[in-house]
């Protein structure tokens, strides 16, 4: 889409002869905008400099007499607004990227803390069993911490998009 506006600006520009009074080259900041948003500060500038260096061009070709401060008003704002743009973009990217990496941080605290309570829970009590003399409740507690251990595990693995460790197919011993 940016290409496309890009194309027809041009046209319209070089079309229009070296009139100065339509603020045509003003519309490349469409496609700058569009450059930037999508492809962040470094596409943002390089649009703005393409769309700068074709108002330029056009300038010369036309043998436009401009003052070195018109060069500049038309040029400089290009440039800035795709850097401007870009870089707020990049930093968009960067912030949601940094928030998934703490959602992801949270969601696996929160699974430790969850087999950590099962786990020493279920042992704790299989120890209080054995030291009461209950040795078969112990080892039938011990049995079940074992396997919700296992269970966890298996689908902390299976969240993560990870096999374990082998062939690739095993169940977690």
């Amino acid at each position: 889409m940016a290409a496309a506006i890009f194309v027809v600006v041009t046209a319209v520009r070089f079309g229009r002869g070296d009139d100065l009074t339509s603020g045509i080259t003003m519309l490349y900041v469409l496609p700058v905008c569009l450059a930037a948003q999508t492809g962040g500060r470094t596409v943002g500038v390089l649009a703005g400099g393409l769309s700068a260096g074709v108002v330029v061009l056009w300038l010369v070709l036309h043998q436009v007499d401009v003052h070195p401060l018109g060069y500049a008003a038309r040029v400089l704002p290009l440039i800035l607004v795709g850097f401007l743009l870009g870089d707020a973009m990049d930093r968009i990217r960067r912030s949601h990227l940094d928030q998934l990496e703490h959602e992801a941080a949270a969601l696996r605290h929160h699974q430790a803390v969850e087999v950590n309570d099962l786990l020493v829970q279920g042992i704790a009590v299989a120890k209080w069993s054995v030291e009461a003399g209950r040795i078969d409740e112990g080892l039938r507690i011990l049995d079940e911490t074992i396997a919700t251990g296992q269970r966890l595990v298996s689908e902390l693995i299976v969240d993560a998009g990870l096999q374990p460790s082998g062939t690739g197919r095993e169940e977690v011993p």
